[in-house]
Parts: C-alpha cells; structure tokens; sequence
C-alpha cells in the first residue's frame, strides 16, 4: 500500500479505499434484502389459535368433571383449565353436573374452545339435577389414526406455535402438570385436521402415559366418540405406537 491509499481519520478517504467500501456496503444491503426476501417467502404461517389475553369473559353451564373438566353452556362445550401449567380437575372436583357461573379467558382453534379459569371465580348456582340427563354418547367406530400428542391448552392458542418438537418441553410441563392432552391427526377421506381429547380405555386420565410421545409421530387405534358434544379419543394406552426409530 502506497502513502497515498494510507487511511488516517482526520485526513480525507483515499478513493480507492472510497470505491472498495461502496462495494461493500452495496452488497450487504443487497445480502440484506436477498435474505428478508427469502425469510418472508419461508415463514410458516400463524395458526388460527385464539388466546384473549387479558380479557376476562363471564360464563355459565354444566360442570363436566374427569379426564377433561369442562363446561357446557347454551354455546356449546368449553375445556377448563387453570392459569400457567396446571389442569383444572380440583376446580370442579366435587361440583360434576352442578350449574356454575365462571370468569375466565377464552381460548379456542378450530371447533374447539377453552377457558382459562380465574380461579376463585367459580360459582355454584344450582347443584347437580340427578333428571338432568348427560348428552348422548355418539360413537364414530373405531380408527386408526396417525398424529401428534400435544398438550391442549398451548396447541388451542396459547402458544405459536403449540406443536412440533419446538414445543416438545413446553408440552411435556403442561401435560406433567394436569393439561389435558390432545390427539392432532388429519381425516384421510377428506383431509380435515381431527382434534380429540385423549384418554385412556376406561375414560381416565392419560397423562403421565404419554410423555415420552409427545411431539413424535403417533400410530394410536381406539374409538372416536362425542360425549358433552367435546370429540374424544379412547384408547389403551399400551397400544399407542410411536412411529420412527423402530416404532419404540
């Protein structure tokens, strides 16, 4: 480098030093725009997941207690959890069939809903009618069916995205905790997204059974059923399949 191309600050920029770093900062800005075009064009779109932070609605309807405590009101079913990582089955523990009145957060993707119960909010307004008959159990057969475990309360909203291995220990802290877990799989006839709670043959609670399948591929063969218009999945956990790595 000659005298004339030395750089000192307070003296004037050689031209050539001038040229080099226009081409330089003219082809990381293209870098720049090449690289916010292709993560534009490479984003996965934001599921339709609905979580109302920070609104607090009023609700009122039928306690349903067990594997999946939830409500039924004159708009149809909503799961019932508790704030942060905790199901809310003590919530309703001994209210089953009792008429309550709840606060909470609305939280739903698709067909199905949820509140995010204000704890000591709940209620009660009539105890349990023993004339109140339950909503008809419909059967849909059995199945087999291809999917995901993943835990309800992030999957519906809470978080995005609430599946995939991503959210493998998120899911895993949610379902520990008393969330109950989902089954996600797609309807080979016409293509549709299935969302059922999973439980176990008898109807129990399947969550610690699960945790080591969260967020793989899951071969699961059991009955679809509706029972308080919420869509189960009941089947022996023993005879869930997780696909990949030898089906172990």
């Amino acid at each position: 480098m000659s005298l004339e191309e030395f750089y000192v600050g307070y003296l004037p920029m050689p031209a050539r030093l001038k040229r080099f770093l226009a081409g330089a900062i003219a082809m990381m800005l293209v870098a720049i725009v090449l690289l916010a075009v292709l993560g534009f064009l490479t984003q996965v779109p934001a599921d339709d997941g609905v979580f109302e932070y920070g609104v607090i609605r009023e609700f009122e309807g039928r306690v349903i207690a067990g594997a999946a405590p939830a409500i039924l009101t004159g708009d149809g079913p909503f799961l019932l959890v508790r704030p942060w990582k905790v199901g809310a089955s003590d919530l309703v523990e001994g209210i089953d069939g009792a008429r309550v009145r709840l606060a909470g957060t609305l939280i739903e993707r698709g067909t199905v809903r949820m509140i995010e119960v204000v704890p000591d909010s709940i209620e009660v307004i009539a105890d349990p009618d023993p004339s109140e008959a339950r909503s008809e159990h419909i059967s849909l057969g059995q199945v087999t069916l291809v999917g995901e475990i993943v835990d309800s309360k992030c999957h519906l909203g809470v978080m995005k995205p609430g599946e995939g291995k991503i959210h493998r220990s998120c899911a895993s802290l949610c379902i520990r905790g008393g969330i109950p877990p989902l089954f996600v799989a797609s309807a080979e006839a016409t293509g549709e997204t299935i969302r059922a709670i999973l439980v176990a043959g008898d109807g129990s609670a399947v969550n610690d059974d699960v945790l080591s399948m969260i967020a793989e591929p899951v071969e699961i063969t059991g009955e679809l059923e509706i029972i308080d218009e919420i869509l189960r999945f009941r089947a022996d956990p023993a005879g869930y399949r997780r696909l990949g790595d030898g089906g172990l």
